[in-house]
């Protein structure tokens, strides 16, 4: 009988603990999934004629409305103005509080020689669209798993 109850202990704590791994991961994995990325402010920083590129400043702004903090996030976002891809923008291990937001500033130049001179027209007259596309990835369950979730925002300015 002893050797019943000791298994049916051990049975009860090996279901308890893999309850508290599913639900860790499972609100790991929701507030990623419901984190909202945005483009914020875009800004010319410096047009170099000479050297050839226009460099934009974009603030990116990452919303955690959860109650689970968002742990080491990382993205990967193609960046495109009037829908012609110009750049990536990389970003790593940026936490998000719970019920809060992070502003990630970056910068990308864009080349003459990539883009046609109607974008950069449109560009240096701050009349453009611009969308991210892409990825983040957050660490769930204590940081030893990934989760990836895909994001796109956009931006209209003029």
């Amino acid at each position: 009988m002893r050797k019943l109850i000791v298994a049916f202990i051990g049975l009860l704590i090996i279901f308890l603990i893999v309850i508290f791994i599913v639900y860790n991961i499972n609100e790991d994995i929701k507030a990623i999934k419901s984190a909202k990325v945005e483009i914020k402010d875009v800004g010319v920083d410096e047009i170099a004629l000479l050297k050839g590129y226009i460099k934009l400043g974009i603030k990116i702004k990452i919303i955690n409305d959860e109650e689970r903090e968002i742990k080491d996030l990382t993205g990967n976002l193609n960046v495109y103005i009037l829908d012609v891809k110009i750049g990536e923008i990389n970003f790593e291990k940026v936490s998000v509080p719970p019920k809060a937001f992070k502003d990630i500033n970056a910068s990308i130049n864009l080349y003459y020689n990539k883009i046609a001179e109607s974008v950069i027209e449109a560009v240096k007259h701050l009349k453009f669209s611009m969308s991210i596309k892409g990825k983040i990835v957050g660490k769930v369950f204590f940081g030893l798993i990934e989760y990836e979730k895909p994001v796109e925002a956009y931006y209209s300015y003029g």
